[in-house]
């Protein structure tokens, strides 16, 4: 009965890590050729080096208000582009969407910046390796992917902390966050990767990117085996 407790999480994070394999490989692919490109396009550098200024200028403004419209406004917009999906009450968690991916933003930003300020903020092989290992199996395992699961799970039971506690159930983290781990693997532990490998203020904007890309690309397929 245990090792069933155990094989089954795994098997469906599994099951998704496979079903990622795609998105995962065009984002990781996107997200080459933004740090080529930083590195030997001028016309593109100079076009990051504006969004680097920003950054630097708004700070963690500018982390919540560009987070919250990669992560919940443009995914809940593409969502409702298809006729047959206009009616679907997904637009009316809009405000939760934009509020909770807008504080994504912030706690982000300030492991990006923690990160930076242990380690420094260079590209050395050691360093990226450092930063990359605390983010996706520290980070993540602890705190980022809970909160995330916590958060959607609080939506879903219509902000119920009751009807969350209810449906949580003894082995929360092992039924619903182990999945969800296994399945991201594929896609963040590259991107992040790449991420880390920019400088510190353009390190936040591309994390969005490849966020937004990695949403809409599983939405699309998910679409496509629907129809």
């Amino acid at each position: 009965m245990e090792d069933t407790y155990w094989l089954n999480p795994v098997r469906r994070g599994w099951k998704a890590a496979r079903t990622n394999a795609l998105p995962g490989l065009v984002i990781a692919l996107v997200a080459l050729g933004v740090l080529v490109g930083y590195h030997q396009w001028p016309a593109f550098h100079d076009l990051l080096e504006v969004v680097r200024g920003w950054k630097l200028r708004f700070g963690f403004a500018f982390s919540a208000l560009s987070t919250a419209v990669f992560g919940g406004l443009l995914p809940v917009f593409f969502r409702l582009i298809p006729a047959e999906t206009r009616k679907d009450p997904q637009w009316r968690s809009l405000p939760f969407f934009v509020g909770f991916w807008a504080y994504k933003g912030i706690e982000v930003d300030a492991l990006y910046r923690l990160q930076a300020w242990t380690f420094g903020d260079t590209t050395d092989v050691w360093v990226v390796t450092v930063k990359v290992f605390i983010d996706q199996f520290i980070f993540c395992p602890i705190w980022a992917v809970p909160t995330m699961m916590l958060g959607y799970l609080w939506k879903e039971c219509g902000f119920s902390v009751a009807g969350v506690r209810e449906r949580l159930g003894r082995r929360w983290y092992l039924t619903r966050c182990l999945p969800l781990l296994i399945a991201n693997l594929g896609v963040w532990v590259p991107a992040v990767a790449i991420i880390y490998s920019l400088p510190l203020a353009l390190q936040l904007p591309v994390q969005n990117l490849v966020l937004c890309l990695f949403v809409l690309l599983v939405m699309m397929l998910t679409r496509e085996e629907g129809d």
